[in-house]
Parts: structure tokens; C-alpha cells; sequence
């Protein structure tokens, strides 16, 4: 089952971030998957994976477990692509 990360908008070109099961990046909408496809979040960290903190990543070089400058807005199971 994946899961879909709803990121707030501030104009930035992606808005939602889709993982696998172990929280790889998957793809991002409704633009830059190619940027991020095969980061890392920490889906099932429920202390980091907190609505209305930031959304945490891993995709190095650039970000080392960091976060991305957006707040969490929603997070669900998508079980359309299991």
C-alpha cells in the first residue's frame, strides 16, 4: 500500500509526495518526480510525521535527513496502488 503526503502550497511545483510501504519516494505531483523519486521519508516515524510540522526527508546530496521547507497538511493510504 503506498502513501500520499499532502504538503501545503506556497506556489512550489509539487504538492504531494507518494511512497512505498518504507517510505521511498515513489513520485511527486503534479510535477518533479524525476528530482525526488527515490528519497526517503520516515512514514512510520509517528513523532516526525506530524500534520502541521515540517515534512522530513532524505535525498542526498542535498538534503541529509532534513526537512522540506512545507508543513505536513494530510497523510493517507492510497490502496488504489497496492
Amino acid at each position: 500500500m503506498n502513501t500520499v503526503i499532502t504538503i501545503e502550497d506556497k506556489g512550489q511545483d509539487f504538492t504531494k509526495i507518494v511512497c512505498d510501504s518504507k517510505g521511498v519516494i515513489i513520485e511527486t505531483l503534479p510535477f518533479q518526480s524525476d528530482i525526488w523519486k527515490n528519497g526517503i521519508i520516515p512514514i512510520n516515524d509517528k513523532d516526525m510525521m506530524k500534520i502541521g510540522q515540517p515534512c522530513p526527508l532524505h535525498k542526498p546530496p542535498h538534503f541529509i535527513y532534513g526537512f522540506l521547507n512545507y508543513n505536513i497538511v494530510k497523510v493517507e493510504n492510497d490502496k488504489s496502488n497496492t
